[in-house]
């Protein structure tokens, strides 16, 4: 199997998903950011939830031919990267969601997409020793947060301008 064209196919598609989802966000409703702050909002992302996609599948396609032969054994390895690829793609599916909240006017899912990129590079970091690949999802998660901070003056002046409370934390 050639890697390079997979990973890049597979890189390829990310960018065409987070291009198609940010289209689709700036036609199904007009937020007042550009739509090159909407791509970079959705491109981290797109990029993970694609490659942990195919993380699982190459995974699980391997260890469906090593059955085959007879040779497969359920082990903490095969489980941790299995749960590993699970909860990545749990976690940028459900930053891809509170980006289409917020783009859509919903300035509370800008506090819970930074909790979704905190847990992500929380999870992520420590496997970079590792394996250098589990970058990806730190990468990824700063292109949005980076995103997220350039755009957040332009977000603020939206929800003011449509009258749209900030989330105010209220200690008791």
């Amino acid at each position: 199997m050639n890697r390079v064209l997979i990973d890049n196919s597979v890189l390829a598609l990310g960018l065409l998903f987070a291009l198609l989802f940010s289209q689709y966000l700036f036609k199904t409703k007009r937020p007042s950011v550009g739509k090159l702050s909407v791509f970079f909002l959705t491109l981290g992302s797109s990029i993970v939830h694609m490659n942990v996609w195919a993380h699982l599948f190459a995974v699980s396609i391997v260890n469906y031919q090593i059955a085959q032969q007879g040779g497969f054994h359920y082990d903490l390895r095969f489980y941790a990267l299995i749960q590993f690829g699970v909860v990545l793609m749990l976690l940028s599916g459900y930053s891809l969601d509170q980006v289409k909240h917020l783009v859509r006017g919903d300035m509370i899912a800008r506090k819970r997409l930074l909790y979704s990129i905190g847990l992500t590079i929380l999870f992520s970091v420590p496997l970079i020793p590792f394996n250098p690949i589990a970058s990806l999802p730190t990468l990824g998660s700063l292109v949005t947060l980076i995103t997220l901070t350039v755009t957040r003056k332009q977000f603020d002046a939206s929800a003011k301008e449509k009258n749209i409370a900030q989330p105010e934390i209220v200690l008791s």
